[in-house]
């Protein structure tokens, strides 16, 4: 067997991998692709950070998606609670860790509005600091 073809059963038996851990959350797959895939993206980073060299949270701006990045051997496979995705071969996702830092004000925007769900009303009991400069809201729960 080459070493092409070894990457190969090998990069199957990671997303078989990942998959299979997936259908414990059969039924539920509507829930974490609607309106809350950070919190999934969050259940697969911590369940397979420890196994795999590198394993991200992503997030896609355009479609306002988080999934899970794993490598595996050289290719970089992409997981949402849908499954394997596809590899990462788009310029739209980015390591949801380096998008707080590039685009504070949007991040502060998704953590309140796509991950916690907040109100205007909860936004506002945060305080003026937070509503100024999101930037320092963000750093806060980071």
């Amino acid at each position: 067997m080459t070493e092409a073809q070894k990457r190969t059963v090998e990069n199957k038996a990671i997303v078989k991998d990942v998959e299979e851990f997936i259908t414990y959350f059969d039924g539920t797959q509507d829930n974490f692709l609607h309106g809350n895939c950070y919190w999934f993206a969050q259940i697969l980073f911590e369940r397979f950070w420890r196994f795999y060299p590198e394993v991200e949270v992503m997030y896609n701006q355009i479609d306002n998606h988080f999934a899970v990045a794993i490598l595996a051997n050289d290719t970089t496979f992409l997981f949402d609670a849908s499954g394997c995705i596809g590899p990462l071969d788009s310029q739209n996702w980015v390591r949801w860790n380096d998008y707080i830092r590039i685009e504070p004000l949007d991040a502060a925007r998704v953590y309140r509005d796509c991950i916690w769900h907040m109100q205007d009303t909860e936004w506002k009991e945060l305080g003026p600091k937070a509503r100024k400069e999101p930037w320092y809201f963000v750093k806060r729960i980071s």
